[in-house]
């Protein structure tokens, strides 16, 4: 079995994150899904484009500061459709918030 350094701590683990970090991970994303659920039930329609949501088109939470500048998640979040959240990232000059 070839062992490798946790992302974390850099103890040698069969996988990315040894068992006490991974437990860490898991209720952290846990707890992100219900702080989602939260925003998009605060505020059921798009911030910029004012959709309301659809199975082809559902409503999603967004960070407004990402993920890579915060690191655990905190931080203001919004409400956007897939299609905007999507054109949000490096092609996201569309909506002036890249």
């Amino acid at each position: 079995m070839i062992l490798k350094p946790c992302v974390d701590c850099g103890r040698p683990t069969p996988s990315g994150r040894c068992p006490l970090h991974a437990a860490a991970r898991k209720r952290v994303r846990n707890r992100n899904i219900a702080t989602a659920r939260a925003v998009v039930a605060a505020q059921p329609w798009c911030s910029l484009c004012g959709h309301r949501g659809s199975p082809a088109n559902p409503l999603q939470s967004d960070h407004v500061i990402p993920l890579s500048v915060t690191k655990d998640g905190s931080g203001p979040q919004r409400t956007l459709c897939r299609r905007c959240n999507a054109t949000r990232g490096d092609r996201g000059a569309k909506h002036g918030l890249a």
